[in-house]
């Protein structure tokens, strides 16, 4: 299997790409790929607000009509071709 992590934000991917090799090939944990998207009903780009507080609780971060633009992806896009169990 194959764990696919989504992550539309550069600093906190960094974070996600540094723990996902600090782990790889150490039994028990499973291949990880991280895309720089944000999953959506839509492939393109939407505004990712960035609230107070995002500093202490980097998980607060919500689409919206402001913020920072961030590319988006359909799951179904992303899957197209390939074998799902």
């Amino acid at each position: 299997g194959e764990v696919w992590a989504f992550e539309p934000l550069p600093q906190v991917r960094q974070r996600l790409e540094g723990n996902v090799a600090r782990f790889a090939g150490r039994p028990g944990f499973a291949p990880c790929r991280v895309f720089d998207a944000a999953l959506s009903d839509a492939d393109g780009t939407a505004r990712l607000e960035i609230p107070d507080g995002f500093a202490g609780n980097q998980g607060l971060a919500k689409i919206g009509a402001d913020g920072v633009e961030v590319p988006t992806a359909r799951l179904d896009t992303l899957l197209a071709g390939r074998e799902v169990g």
